[in-house]
């Protein structure tokens, strides 16, 4: 009998606890905007400042610099330092240089040059056509970089020379003026693409079709690649390791295409994000990693994928990695949409997404969870830029350029964070699903 009753009493104990936990969770589901995280504690640092250090001094590290940047520790320590203002015009796009001692800030007309260490602005230019709506730029990768590219709200293109301040006309296409929905296509940050290899080379896509320019020409003429018919494509980029292979995303259909240039009349590959006659799906951005074996996606609703290259040559259905939550969406107001998505650190060890709600979460790719979450009182619009060769993030913020550099003072081992976790058992989720198609 007394066994009888340790066991009913025991059973009670375990029901009660389990309330107790269902109750605590429905608490923080209250207390946080993000309604279905857990807390849970944060991956371990994988940099022991000590022993990189001695390595250093004995010449058995020469990649100090390297490991900090692809660390934990960087992405733990990260926290908002200052910010740029020089105009009240909203940032459209931002730009690192190569050697990345330049930040680029588009706005309206107007192309601002930062010394963002100095925190002094270089210098400015501004389109001699007042209400023209930068929506891209980016700097050509030459050995002198005076040169930056832009595209305008109309699908307009022209090639800014910094040093004589002067605006070239590369390329206009009249059709961009009969339908907004059209226009509408190139409000993002991919629908021109450069390549190293290649610098005086620009790619563009939209309007349905994938084209390039040689800005070494007196007149400059398009060269059209591709014609994608039906196709409406919101964003291109370059392999880093191929200067022949590049990406494109858009809907109709629904799914990410890798071309090479040798071979353009079929896609190498496509990578369906879903049903083939799902229409309300579609890819808003596609880029590759650091070595062009990934390719990173966001697409609507606010999801974001990750396609490994060792997956392409499969048949049918495969994995690829999701990051994110079901929370953000569009089409739900008041919650968080992601807005932009970015690699992070010398070969792409973590994946970056900013909403529109001030939050930037930052994902372990190896670890498969969120190794941090920026909040800052500021409405980002535009996605985090990362630099080329340090750990420092720029965040556009309405008329703001927002400046994250890893020099919290708070110990990232000993903090607890709400983060993302792999558990199927938990709606804020980290989960693999993905499927390919070869052509």
């Amino acid at each position: 009998d007394s066994n009888e009753y340790f066991v009913a009493n025991k059973n009670e104990l375990n029901i009660e606890e389990e309330a107790e936990a269902i109750v605590v969770v429905e608490k923080l589901k209250e207390e946080n905007m993000l309604s279905d995280n857990l807390e849970t504690k944060k991956p371990p640092s994988n940099w022991f400042i000590v022993q990189e250090v001695i390595n250093r001094q004995i010449g058995s590290n020469p990649l100090f610099q390297r490991r900090f940047y692809s660390s934990l520790h960087a992405v733990n320590r990260l926290e908002f330092k200052y910010k740029l203002h020089d105009i009240n015009e909203d940032v459209s796009a931002l730009s690192f240089n190569q050697k990345g001692n330049l930040l680029a800030r588009a706005s309206l007309n107007t192309v601002s040059i930062w010394d963002w260490a100095a925190r002094k602005k270089r210098c400015s230019s501004h389109f001699p056509i007042r209400n023209y709506d930068i929506t891209e730029a980016k700097w050509l990768p030459l050995d002198v970089e005076n040169f930056m590219v832009t595209r305008g709200f109309y699908g307009d293109i022209h090639l800014l020379d910094l040093e004589y301040n002067s605006w070239k006309l590369l390329h206009f296409d009249s059709s961009f003026l009969d339908s907004i929905a059209r226009r509408r296509n190139f409000i993002n940050d991919g629908s021109l693409a450069v390549h190293p290899e290649i610098p005086y080379v620009v790619f563009s896509a939209g309007n349905g079709s994938i084209s390039s320019i040689d800005i070494r020409e007196d007149t400059s003429k398009l060269r059209y690649i591709k014609r994608c018919r039906y196709s409406m494509l919101t964003s291109i980029h370059c392999n880093p390791s191929n200067s022949n292979e590049f990406c494109v995303s858009g809907y109709r259909p629904s799914c990410v295409r890798v071309y090479d240039q040798r071979k353009i009349s079929k896609p190498l590959y496509k990578l369906w994000i879903t049903s083939k006659y799902d229409k309300e799906k579609y890819t808003k951005i596609a880029m590759y990693n650091h070595d062009g074996t990934e390719i990173l996606t966001l697409c609507k609703p606010s999801k974001v994928l990750l396609f490994d290259k060792s997956m392409w040559s499969c048949e049918g259905n495969s994995n690829h990695t999701l990051f994110g939550c079901d929370q953000f969406s569009d089409s739900v107001p008041g919650v968080p949409a992601i807005r932009g998505i970015n690699f992070f650190g010398p070969k792409s060890e973590f994946i970056i997404s900013a909403s529109n709600l001030s939050d930037i979460f930052i994902y372990d790719k190896k670890k498969r969870t969120a190794a941090q979450w920026l909040i800052e009182d500021y409405q980002l619009e535009v996605c985090s830029f990362c630099h080329p060769h340090i750990p420092i993030l720029a965040t556009a913020s309405k008329s703001n350029v927002l400046i994250w550099m890893p020099s919290s003072n708070e110990d990232p081992t000993k903090s607890i964070f709400r983060t993302v976790c792999i558990e199927l058992s938990m709606c804020f989720f980290l989960h693999f699903s993905f499927s390919c198609l070869i052509i």
